[in-house]
């Protein structure tokens, strides 16, 4: 523990004095502010000039504006390597970013989807940023403004910046984007600032995680004296080396110079037991499908894992801190041998249970079921019948109500053809346009629809020579090649009371047959293709 300390401490020194002899300096700025699919997100345009802003400080900025993936990738890979020989590194991130327990992404402009299998292939992985600002310890600051949006993401992706993994000696700023400039400009670029001065003036709309050393500023300099009597202090606790003596330093020195080392050495103490357990949880070697029926057993007691697939991420953490909660064990998310014997056991009980549950549950169903039967069904009235297979789609005797019916359908069906041919001979018999309108309109699926169809292009004259077809289609192409100018068009038709169809823009067989009318009443060829004169004469009457 003192030796983590001391790397801290050390680092930061370190980086202090190799970033006065050197002024090789990287950046990596991206704002999406304007999203294709997404909704925009305005307030990241404040990060628009910081390029300007650090490029003033000495850095060499790699930036991009609503930048789309493959964009973003390139630039983080130009920031990557100059990231080797570079004193300081500061990345700067705005837009929708979305986040799974393992990672987080920032989406790029032309994104289409967000889900567990894609999102790897329209954002830039944050988790990977902080490896690469890893190098830097000390020197090296993430910014991020995310949007607030709840994006609709699918799968265990989730909108917003999740809980990230800060590797040592580095600083994370996250908030609204506004703030973040105000930041970068007056504070921590300053060297008259420490990094917990930054910290301490930050918002509270903003929040600074990570390494904020009392004692570095972000430029390198150390703009507070170290006071002899908390450097006292703080030695008489690293020589102690309790948990006592952290909480007593930052009792007495709740801003004090090694606030940082302190809170480092508290958690290192209080996660002890937690690594113990782990410790003790991987000598059982437990196998994936042993994981499977813990996650079960869980699931079963009504603590949820997140998913039985034998992979003990954060949910099934929680649910076996939860569980070891309820039962009065040390809540430290893994298991012992004697905890899994009696989760397992409780499960059991509890699995009998709902299985005599759910038999009782049946019994009482088909009772009920039996009981509607008899007061409904059992008179084989056609709407009795109905009625039964609503609320019983299927029950006891859906078998029986669906094959009674089917006789009903089937004399039905019988009386409905004889109705539809008496009107089709009638149609027939009257022989014009308007009867196989007619018939079409009320049969458009019927029985003689094709008939009447070929019939009704017969008595309208029939389409216009191959030729003349082919040379139609190609003026098509020319004169109606948008889809605003085929939205107008088909607009028109519907107007005209030709039945274009759906009016989508996107001409189908109904909008060309709609076209055809409309060529026919003026007296045009009859191709269904939009010529020059077809489309003036639609669109300037």
């Amino acid at each position: 523990m003192k030796t983590a300390v001391s790397r801290v401490f050390f680092g930061a020194l370190f980086w202090s004095a190799a970033s006065i002899a050197s002024a090789e300096d990287a950046a990596l700025l991206i704002a999406n502010d304007d999203y294709f699919r997404l909704g925009d997100v305005p307030e990241v345009s404040a990060l628009s000039d910081t390029a300007d802003i650090l490029k003033n400080d000495g850095f060499t900025v790699f930036a991009g504006d609503n930048s789309r993936s493959r964009e973003m990738w390139n630039l983080a890979m130009s920031f990557r390597d100059a990231s080797e020989e570079a004193d300081r590194l500061i990345v700067v991130l705005g837009g929708h970013i979305v986040h799974s327990e393992r990672d987080s992404w920032l989406l790029g402009s032309r994104t289409l989807s967000a889900d567990a299998l894609t999102v790897g292939g329209f954002g830039l992985s944050v988790g990977a940023i902080l490896e690469v600002l890893g190098s830097v310890p000390g020197g090296a600051v993430l910014m991020v403004a995310a949007s607030d949006d709840e994006l609709d993401v699918q799968g265990n992706i989730e909108s917003g910046l999740g809980t990230l993994s800060i590797p040592q000696g580095i600083t994370v700023i996250k908030g609204p984007a506004q703030e973040l400039r105000r930041i970068l400009s007056s504070d921590l670029l300053n060297p008259e600032r420490s990094l917990s001065d930054v910290a301490l003036r930050a918002g509270s709309s903003v929040e600074v995680l990570g390494f904020t050393s009392k004692r570095v500023s972000f430029a390198g300099e150390t703009p507070v004296a170290i006071q002899n009597a908390d450097a006292d202090y703080w030695d008489v606790v690293r020589s102690m080396g309790t948990l006592e003596a952290a909480l007593s330093y930052l009792d007495r020195y709740p801003n004090g110079q090694f606030r940082d080392e302190a809170n480092q050495l508290i958690t290192e103490f209080r996660e002890a037991p937690v690594r113990e357990a782990e410790a003790t949880e991987d000598a059982l070697q437990l196998t994936r499908q042993m994981r499977i029926d813990i996650q079960r057993s869980l699931s079963t007691l009504g603590f949820d894992p997140r998913g039985v697939d034998g992979i003990f991420g954060r949910g099934t953490r929680a649910a076996i801190m939860a569980w070891q909660k309820d039962n009065g064990f040390d809540e430290t998310g893994y298991l012992t041998g004697n905890q899994i014997g009696i989760l397992r056991a409780a499960a059991t009980r509890r699995a009998a249970e709902f299985e005599e549950e759910e038999r009782q549950r049946q019994l009482e169903v088909e009772r009920q079921d039996r009981a509607y039967w008899d007061a409904t069904g059992r008179s084989g009235e056609e709407a009795d019948l109905r009625v039964y297979l609503e609320r019983y789609p299927d029950g006891v005797f859906s078998d029986i109500a669906k094959s009674r019916l089917a006789v009903f359908n089937e004399e039905r069906r019988s009386v409905e053809e004889a109705e539809e041919r008496a009107i089709w001979d009638n149609v027939v018999t009257t022989n014009t346009a308007k009867a196989y309108r007619g018939y079409l309109e009320d049969y458009p699926d019927g029985l003689f629809s094709a008939d009447a169809r070929a019939r009704l292009e017969a008595l309208e004259g029939g389409p216009a020579s191959e030729a003349e077809i082919a040379a139609a289609r190609a003026e098509e192409r020319r004169v109606a090649n948008s889809s605003i100018t085929r939205l107008l068009i088909e607009r028109r038709l519907a107007f005209l009371g030709l039945e274009p169809g759906v009016v989508n823009g996107q001409f189908d067989r109904n909008t060309r047959r709609a076209i055809r009318r409309f060529q026919r009443a003026q007296d045009l060829a009859v191709t269904g293709f939009v010529t020059q004169q077809t489309l003036v004469r639609l669109l300037v009457r």
